[in-house]
């Protein structure tokens, strides 16, 4: 049958599920999507980790949260770098990692295959987008979880559960590495700061503002629009669809 709409509640369950499923069969390794293709479709036990941590944050979890991506930052497999953004070329539609193309932004910005600190890369053959007078840039692999993310989601779960001395530490060395201007005094509006320099081009910003409860205020958006409107596409071939609320 056609695709219905589900609850958060029921998708979340389901993936859990997975998730668990799959932490226990796939292989405990450094998770390498971006050096050749076998990598991107032969995902390691990190990738279930974080995905599911997401899930469990979402739902105010966070101590659970916080033991899977503790495993993920002390298997050693993923270090630190001075990487702010990768670098782009949005002339260039094919999968190579290694052109020479100017950095899109920042001084940090460094060869996607070179980072010792990503764990999940998408392939992206979109060039930039456009919306109004906002020009989106895109790279060609967008780096979706990175050793940066996960840490900033750990020190996020640590906030939420008031342990913040073991926080701290961890916040302190991505500034340190990464050389950002960090002004405010509240551990997650640091984190904010953080993610606002770094983390811009995977979507992970998003996602940490709605379930800390910030996008309303940043991003100038009411409570419907923390959900994406269904695609008309999707609405205009699937008659089991309908429309999100406020759209």
């Amino acid at each position: 049958g056609m695709a219905t709409k589900e609850s958060t509640e029921v998708l979340f369950h389901l993936l859990e599920d997975k998730l668990h499923e799959a932490i226990e069969t796939l292989p405990e390794k450094k998770n390498e999507s971006v050096t050749d293709i076998n990598g991107f479709f032969f995902a390691s036990k990190d990738v279930a980790r974080v995905l599911l941590a997401n899930i469990y944050m979402y739902q105010g979890m966070h101590n659970e949260a916080r033991h899977l991506l503790e495993e993920v930052i002390n298997s050693g497999f993923y270090k630190l770098d001075a990487t702010t953004g990768f670098k782009t070329s949005n002339s260039d539609t094919t999968l190579d990692y290694t052109d020479g193309s100017e950095p899109a932004s920042g001084n940090n910005d460094i060869n996607i295959k070179e980072s010792t600190e990503v764990i999940f890369a998408l392939f992206n053959n979109n060039n930039a987008g456009t919306r109004s007078d906002i020009v989106i840039e895109t790279t060609k692999v967008l780096p979706y979880i990175t050793l940066s993310d996960v840490l900033l989601s750990y020190v996020e779960c640590c906030y939420m559960v008031g342990d913040l001395a073991r926080a701290e530490p961890y916040i302190q060395n991505i500034i340190d590495i990464k050389k950002l201007n960090v002004t405010e005094s509240n551990l997650l509006l640091q984190i904010k700061q953080i993610r606002e320099q770094i983390s811009l081009n995977s979507g992970t910003y998003f996602a940490f503002l709605k379930r800390t409860g910030l996008a309303k205020d940043m991003c100038s958006i009411e409570e419907y629009q923390l959900l994406f409107p269904i695609p008309n596409s999707e609405l205009m071939f699937n008659h089991a669809m309908t429309q999100n609320p406020g759209y």
